[in-house]
């Protein structure tokens, strides 16, 4: 049986998927990430943490996830003022359900491609 445990510890070690499974601790997605405008492709978006230096361009676009289910939606409205939106979020099977408290947008969910403590990558989910 230990040799089954320890083999099972072993192939998840080289596993190289970055995505969270359901189950996971998402305690890497408790914090401010910015979009990197640079960096996404195709219906990808790849946020940063709002530490880390990114070039500017096209004004703020993030998240701020709390570890309660709360986040803030970090955007640009009229005239490209920052603009700062309170809502939940959840996760079930690795995709992030998001939704704004007054409606501003309706729920919208991205899968969790990769996540990481310097790096968040987002997929548009139909």
């Amino acid at each position: 049986m230990s040799k089954f445990i320890l083999l099972s510890f072993l192939l998840a070690a080289t596993c190289q998927n970055n995505a969270p499974q359901s189950g996971s601790d998402f305690t890497d997605l408790h914090q401010c990430w910015k979009k990197s405008w640079g960096e996404g492709q195709g219906t990808e978006s790849v946020y940063r943490p709002c530490s880390y230096e990114v070039q500017a361009s096209r004004g703020i676009d993030g998240f701020t996830f709390s570890a309660d289910g709360k986040m803030v939606r970090n955007t640009f409205g009229p005239a490209d003022a920052p603009l700062h939106i309170d809502g939940t979020w959840t996760v079930k099977d690795s995709v992030l359900i998001m939704k704004t408290l007054d409606g501003t947008y309706e729920p919208f969910p991205m899968k969790i491609k990769e996540l990481r403590k310097d790096k968040l990558v987002l997929e548009v989910v139909d």
